[in-house]
């Protein structure tokens, strides 16, 4: 596919094209697939690689990262090579998995250098009796 084309419900995705495929299972994988069919309800398409009814797939366009459009599908058949996939609406927007978790880290080291300082602050007496229970909790229990 071409730089300029976009995967949309059914603007420049041209039977006869080849467009790339990418799996959504975490592997990565990249296929090459030839567009038999468009419309507004979805894509067929014929692929060397096997793909799994009810698999989602992104179509991939653009050949560098920075100008790359996806779309994601789902298998709905499977014929031999040939595949019919379903449009699958885009995902909401809202934050995404990474900043999620980037947030809870960082909250979570913020608590933590909290508790250093409350720590840091006790006198040396307190301190000891804080290691001690410490020490106690984290041994195991003897039966």
């Amino acid at each position: 596919m071409d730089q300029a084309a976009t995967v949309d419900t059914n603007r420049n995705l041209r039977v006869g094209k080849s467009i790339r495929i990418r799996r959504t299972d975490g592997s990565g994988r990249i296929h090459e697939a030839i567009c038999t069919e468009t419309n507004s309800q979805g894509v067929g398409l014929f692929a060397w690689a096997v793909f799994a009814v009810g698999e989602v797939l992104e179509l991939v366009a653009g050949a560098s990262p920075e100008v790359q459009k996806t779309r994601r599908v789902r298998v709905l058949y499977r014929r031999a090579s040939l595949y019919g996939l379903a449009w699958l609406p885009d995902p909401a927007p809202g934050p995404s998995r990474e900043s999620v978790s980037h947030e809870r880290l960082a909250a979570a080291r913020k608590l933590l250098d909290e508790l250093k300082a409350a720590y840091r602050s006790l006198p040396s007496t307190e301190r000891a009796a804080v290691r001690r229970a410490l020490r106690e909790q984290a041994a195991p229990a003897v039966a």
